[in-house]
């Protein structure tokens, strides 16, 4: 059970320490939940953790090694107290500009010239 008021806070997420495999785990947790209501496809059914380049491509974000090609995308991790230890309960990725795949859609013209102060929340995922 959690504290009362803990409520959550976020930091931004490390390498070292087991961020990456909760980032992971995280992620695999969503996929039967997701085939569940129909949206297995968006996906896939194949688990984060067992992708091939998908840890160190989280490890690349978290370490900011890819920030000047990919829009400066940021890992966070969301925590809470429990019991009196830290729990980590959810993740989040942010951009500082848009991702490719929105700005090349014609509809997003006054979006992409908005967009130069912005941080645009690119996945959410929690522990399901």
């Amino acid at each position: 059970m959690t504290d009362a008021n803990a409520g959550f806070y976020m930091r931004l997420a490390s390498s070292d320490g087991d961020d990456v495999k909760f980032i992971l785990a995280a992620w695999d947790s969503t996929l039967p939940f997701l085939a569940l209501i129909g949206a297995g496809e968006m996906w896939g059914d194949e688990p984060f953790s067992q992708r091939a380049g998908q840890k160190q491509e989280v490890i690349d974000v978290i370490n900011g090694t890819t920030k000047e090609i990919d829009g400066g995308r940021q890992f966070w991790i969301a925590e809470t107290r429990r019991a009196g230890d830290i729990v980590k309960v959810g993740a989040a990725m942010t951009r500082e500009v848009l991702p490719v795949y929105l700005t090349e859609h014609v509809d997003m013209g006054s979006h992409r010239d908005a967009s130069s102060s912005l941080l645009y929340l690119e996945l959410l995922i929690a522990d399901h």
